[in-house]
Parts: structure tokens; sequence; C-alpha cells
């Protein structure tokens, strides 16, 4: 008994801080994938709780190495592995939700998000629509809504193949991402048409948005794959943008939907390139049928 004892005592503590040693490797793995920085200071802290009792118990075995010499002297010992395997539990637990949430957000993201450009898709597009016609109505904040289609985007992919027509979508669905909010829906209508919903916009702030962004795609170059081993310039393209709005006294998926595209049908035939606005929902609908 008397060698039984510091072995089962040492083994303990050794145990215990290895476990705890683990559960600090995994909790820096977690850091790695947390993007929430409140979150990510709060599991920081508990890291630095873990090697702070890595040290003391380092320091408590060295102190009190082959000290143990019956029960009442186990108990330090007992309690400290005890507490390391719920250490070890819970920051493998936590690590191991993480990824799965983190597959799960994955899975989700792909099936709303059209692969080619980056942005979302018709689907998500269509749920977000009757969502925000909803809070128009219910919150009585304006809702508008640009369509975007690709002036003779045919032509570009006769001209220069399709790979280069991938490109020019790629290039336009970057910038709309970067030059709107987080809380504005950005989706691949159709095709080389884009959606861009705005919730809580205005239709003269919506505009002065179209403006900005044809103003910004009119600057895009799409690099040229060389032909045989002479360079070609980049490729300019234009867009033409419709835009519409609505409030909570005509909010209406469908009707609105009609509007913006309408506008852009007069964006197109008054010479493509530009901006147009439908000046009155209810008589663009009007028009449109």
């Amino acid at each position: 008994m008397s060698i039984l004892f510091p072995l089962m005592g040492n083994t303990m503590v050794i145990l215990g801080i290895t476990m705890l040693a683990i559960a600090s490797f995994k909790v820096g793995d977690l850091l790695q994938r947390l993007p929430n920085q409140q979150l990510h200071r709060s599991w920081q802290f508990l890291r630095l709780l873990i090697l702070l009792f890595i040290l003391g118990y380092t320091g408590f075995s060295l102190m009190n190495w082959n000290s143990y010499v019956d029960w009442t002297h186990m108990l330090v010992p007992v309690v400290f592995f005890g507490g390391a395997i719920f250490v070890l539990l819970v920051c493998s637990l936590s690590l191991k939700t993480t990824r799965v949430v983190q597959q799960v957000y994955s899975l989700q993201k792909q099936a709303i998000t059209d692969p080619l450009m980056g942005i979302f898709n018709r689907r998500y597009l269509d749920r977000r629509l009757g969502e925000e016609v909803l809070l128009c109505r219910d919150s009585h904040r304006p809702l508008t809504l640009m369509m975007l289609d690709i002036d003779h985007f045919k032509r570009v992919n006769d001209t220069y193949g399709h790979p280069v027509g991938d490109l020019v979508l790629k290039a336009l669905g970057q910038t709309l991402i970067r030059h709107t909010r987080n809380s504005d829906v950005v989706a691949r209508y159709g095709g080389e048409e884009i959606a861009v919903l705005l919730p809580g916009t205005s239709g003269a702030e919506a505009r002065v948005l179209a403006d900005r962004l044809h103003q910004e795609i009119g600057k895009l170059r799409v690099p040229l794959p060389e032909q045989g081993s002479q360079p070609r310039p980049p490729l300019r393209f234009s867009v033409s943008i419709g835009v519409a709005g609505c409030n909570a006294g005509n909010a209406d998926a469908g009707h609105l939907l009609q509007a913006a595209d309408l506008a852009l049908y007069q964006a197109k035939e008054t010479g493509r390139d530009r901006v147009a606005c439908c000046p009155d929902l209810r008589l663009a609908v009007a028009s449109a049928n």
C-alpha cells in the first residue's frame, strides 16, 4: 500500500495535466472557427484559466511528489483528475458541436447560393421577397427592388466564349456585394439578370445606389485570354438597371417584381447602359397588365 498511493496520486496528477493540455489545444482549434469576437474573448479567457490550472497543478505535483500515503491524501489528486476530465469533455463537445454547426451552415449556404456568381439564388430571393413584403406592410417601412441586366451578354458569349462570360458574371456579382449592405439581398434572378432587394430603402435612396452601381460596373475590366501570343485589351461591359418600390399601402411581391421588370424594360428600350425608375408602383402594374 505504501507504493500504491504515491503511484495512484502521481498518475492522476500527470493524467489530469495531460488532459488539460489536450483541452487547451481543442480550445485553440475552436478559437479559429469562431467569427463572433465576444465568444472569441470568452473562450480565450477559459483557455487562460486552463493554462493557469496546468501551471498550478504542475507546481503542486512537484511539491507533493510521492507524498500520498493514504486515502485522505488522495482527495486533491482525485478532485483534480475529475475536474480535468470534465474540462476536456466540455471542450471536446464544444468543438464537435461547432464543427457540426459549421457543416450545417455550409450546406444551407450552398442551397441558397449561386455557385458561379457567389450571390443568392432565385429560391432565396423569392423567400426573402415574401418576408420583406410582409414586414413592409406591418412595420410601414419602404421596400425597393432593382433589376439589372448585362447589356448584349449573348454577344459577349458568342464573341469571347462562355468562360469569359462566366468571368463577367463573377465580376458583376462581387461588385454588387461590395457596394450593398449585409441586409440587402443580391440574387441571380435568371441568366444574366440580377435582382437587388433593398429593405428599408426609399425610392430616392435606391436611385442613388443604382446610379453608383451603374458607375462602378462601368469601371470594371475583365481580362481576356491571349489570342495566340498577342495580349488583348480587357473587356468592358455595361448594365441596364430598373428600380421600383412599394410601401405599406401597396406592398405586393408579384406587383413589385413586375414594376421593377417594367423599369428595366424601359432602360433597355431607351438605349441600355442606364438607370430607369418606376415612378409609381400602381401605374407600373397597370401598364404591365
